[in-house]
């Protein structure tokens, strides 16, 4: 994606509108899966998403779209969602017998919908085709309380396995949606951290500087990150309850950095649900795709 976007600034083209920026992300949210059909009443939340995704692009509406805010939100809260789009013309120019045109997940949750599903995707979460993704478990909090050793002891069931942990609910103040996640990868590529990310309201990911797995029990607390350093995520009250934090000032080497544009702020949520996705470490070969490495770093450039 950054390659994209230099390209076309420094080839003098301008910025999209905002409403041509939403055109395009949708387009490319629609196609992540490839020539997948998913029926229309599977994507009932598309422009919700697709607005997510395209606020941070447009923080500032009385100046519009920048190139320099395109790619600061792009580089880190959406860098491969490009892969649509290959998805889409791939067969015009790729050999069809290829086979990696189509992604075979075949299975979506009630928290992450076709459309979430692409959110986590275009932040490079689980493998380029989301070959063995599968839904772990599903906890509705409003109706079954959890404890927080619970939560925390669910990711340790899997040696091998990147997990997702998707928390839903609503701002206590506005009772605006909120969906904040968790992302552990698989353990054999080193080279990631754990990181979290937010995809509702806005879409944004706070990468990970530490070591796994980056979250810890603290009394009935589970906490992902580091309070008052960065961005921070914690449970409580039987998860029921769940405070972000987001501190740009004065952070120092944080467990997750904050983003220096979303500033410092603070919101507390009503958990509803709560979702842990898992994928554990498929055999690329035996789906006749290439290597992942090898995908991630081509991708570097993107």
């Amino acid at each position: 994606m950054s390659a994209l976007l230099s390209f076309l600034e420094s080839s003098g083209f301008l910025p999209p509108s905002l409403r041509d920026a939403r055109a395009l992300v949708k387009l490319l949210v629609v196609t992540w899966f490839g020539k997948r059909h998913i029926a229309v009443e599977d994507l009932t939340d598309l422009d919700h998403v697709v607005d997510c995704i395209v606020r941070p692009v447009a923080q500032r509406t009385d100046i519009g779209i920048t190139w320099d805010k395109f790619e600061q939100a792009a580089s880190s809260g959406m860098p491969v969602l490009i892969r649509g789009l290959g998805r889409l013309l791939g067969p015009f120019y790729k050999d069809p017998e290829k086979g990696d045109f189509t992604t075979d997940h075949e299975q979506r949750g009630k928290v992450a919908s076709w459309p979430v599903l692409a959110q986590l995707g275009s932040l490079r979460i689980f493998s380029r085709m989301f070959i063995a993704v599968q839904l772990y478990k599903y906890y509705d909090v409003r109706t079954t309380p959890v404890t927080a050793s619970a939560l925390a002891d669910d990711p340790n069931a899997f040696a091998k396995a990147a997990i997702v942990v998707l928390v839903s609910g609503k701002d206590s103040q506005t009772k605006e949606k909120k969906v904040f996640g968790y992302y552990v990868p698989d353990i054999d590529f080193e080279r990631e951290r754990p990181y979290l990310f937010q995809l509702c309201d806005i879409q944004n990911a706070f990468r990970g500087n530490g070591p796994r797995p980056g979250r810890e029990l603290d009394g009935d607390e589970l906490v992902f990150g580091q309070k008052g350093n960065g961005a921070a995520l914690v449970l409580q009250q039987d998860l029921k309850r769940a405070v972000v934090s987001h501190s740009v000032s004065g952070q120092h080497e944080p467990l997750y950095a904050a983003t220096t544009w979303g500033g410092d702020w603070r919101v507390e949520i009503e958990v509803e649900e709560i979702e842990l996705w898992l994928e554990e470490s498929p055999d690329f070969s035996n789906y006749g795709y290439e290597d992942e490495e090898e995908d991630k770093d081509e991708e570097d450039g993107e």
